[in-house]
């Protein structure tokens, strides 16, 4: 796809969420059964989900990299997942 959707933030309305969470549950399933493991896990599994589904999205503020310096407004800090493992 043209846009990389990341697992640190997401929902939605009742129903279009668990429509998406059973389809990612089944898809991640069917990989289990076959020995396979997402790069990403469920993110990357989102992503695939996301590309015949248009999702509504926020602005990137809501996930903002704790170490970048980005210009526009701070609302949820990302942290560094190599600082705090």
């Amino acid at each position: 796809g043209k846009k990389y959707y990341q697992g640190c933030f997401f929902g939605g309305r009742k129903k279009e969420f668990l429509k998406m969470s059973l389809e990612l549950q089944k898809n991640i399933d069917y990989d289990l059964q076959n020995n396979v493991i997402a790069t990403w896990w469920d993110e990357s599994h989102t992503n695939k989900y996301f590309l015949h589904t248009t999702p509504k999205c926020v602005s990137p503020s809501y996930a903002y990299p704790e170490d970048w310096n980005l210009d526009i407004p701070k609302k949820i800090i990302q942290l560094n997942k190599e600082k705090y493992g």
